[in-house]
């Protein structure tokens, strides 16, 4: 008989333990598949819950797509004018043509704003929603330079010549010539913008026949006769400067370096 030591006895103990080891992870008697661990049973489970979320997310995604494409609960209800002083709100609401009772998110805000930007004393437009069932038309006019016509509603220039009707703001200057060239409306402005202020409180009318032919009137039955708008400060600098110094009735600056001036009143071109 054969003894074994302590330490072959540890050994065999060792050996059988990994042989158990081993046998836990060969199939199951009967099933030809190997015994399931418990990680593996869980995320069965998650993969179950995924299949069955898919199909639910879809489900809320649908009813937001309904809740503000498609209901009666997101619709546009109110119209906002901002930013007007020349056109009268119910001027540009009537041109914007906003749908009331439509879906907010199926306004077609760029359309809005291209409708309104067809009234001539719209210079910008912006279209903003404001959920859930309001639109803000922000309005900015055209600044206007002087003023053709008489009364209270001439038709008004702005600087860059464009024509649009509108009450006569408080102390605009009025003029008199025609309306169909707006480079001659533009140069125009141009003289009357470069007006110093000291000038510009006296000016009485502006009138402009041609391009060469612009001319402000002031008090005391003084005019000033600028020709073009080319150099218009300086010439006006110099208009300023010779009502100071002269008392002279026709004041010409169209060569404002050779500027002229006489007591009669000159003919007009």
């Amino acid at each position: 008989m054969k003894l074994r030591t302590g330490k072959q006895r540890d050994q065999t103990k060792r050996a059988k333990g990994e042989e158990k080891s081993r046998d836990r992870t060969k199939p199951s008697k009967g099933t030809g598949e190997p015994r399931t661990k418990p990680g593996a049973t869980a995320g069965k489970r998650w993969r179950r819950v995924g299949l069955i979320g898919v199909p639910a997310l879809a489900v809320i995604a649908g009813v937001l797509v309904w809740l503000v494409f498609f209901s009666s609960v997101l619709v546009l209800k109110t119209v906002m004018v901002t930013g007007t002083a020349i056109l009268a709100e119910d001027e540009v609401l009537h041109r914007a043509e906003a749908p009331i009772g439509v879906p907010l998110a199926r306004v077609d805000e760029r359309a809005v704003g291209e409708r309104v930007a067809q009234l001539a004393a719209v210079d910008q437009v912006t279209v903003r929603r404001h959920w859930p069932d309001k639109l803000e038309i922000r309005v900015a006019e055209r600044t206007p330079v002087f003023g053709v016509g008489n009364g209270e509603r001439p038709m008004l220039v702005d600087a860059a010549g464009a024509v649009f009707p509108g009450p006569k703001p408080e102390g605009l200057l009025l003029a008199d010539g025609p309306l169909d060239n707006p480079r001659l409306l533009a140069d125009t402005a141009t003289v009357v913008n470069a007006l110093p202020l000291d000038l510009r409180v006296r000016a009485q009318r502006v009138s402009f026949s041609s391009t060469d032919a612009i001319t402000v009137q002031l008090d005391d039955d003084i005019e000033v006769f600028f020709g073009s708008a080319e150099q218009a400060e300086l010439k006006a600098q110099v208009a300023l400067a010779l009502t100071r110094g002269t008392a002279a009735k026709h004041i010409d600056v169209s060569a404002p370096t050779h500027p002229s001036t006489r007591e009669g009143r000159r003919e007009r071109p």
